[in-house]
């Protein structure tokens, strides 16, 4: 189950790995790797080697947020995933048949950074109210 579930690092030898990152020199031509696309794709490479640290932690706490809020909905989309995780672990099976899994995980993932913005936008809010130390004049 583990290495369906591998985002980051080097690829392990039964599975492969989903966290190869992009980079210049092993996604585009050699004439194209000294210009400023280069810079662009070393760049995504970089973002996406922290994302993928940061993706699995921000799916287990979408998971919970998500039951809370909508335990059948939620149960739906896990019994997917719990699927896809009993399947690949019984019988040999490449990274391409548990990326439907990484993607309904990835929806939890996101739950877990609307909530998250939510909470900041709240605060920036909250510091924008008037405190009422000051009076007014007139």
């Amino acid at each position: 189950m583990g290495g369906v579930l591998k985002y980051a690092g080097q690829p392990n030898g039964v599975y492969g790995s989903a966290g190869i990152n992009v980079t210049a020199k092993k996604s585009l031509a050699p004439q194209s790797q000294g210009r400023a696309i280069s810079f662009l794709v070393n760049v995504l490479g970089m973002v996406q080697s922290v994302l993928r640290y940061i993706l699995l932690p921000l799916m287990l706490v979408g998971i919970y947020l998500a039951a809370r809020r909508d335990w059948r909905c939620s149960g739906l989309i896990l019994a997917t995933i719990l699927y896809y995780l009993v399947v690949g672990s019984l019988m040999h099976t490449h990274i391409r048949y548990g990326l439907p899994m990484q993607a309904l995980l990835t929806i939890f993932a996101g739950m877990s950074v609307a909530k998250i913005a939510g909470a900041a936008g709240g605060i920036i809010r909250s510091s924008d109210q008037p405190t009422g130390l000051h009076k007014k004049e007139g």
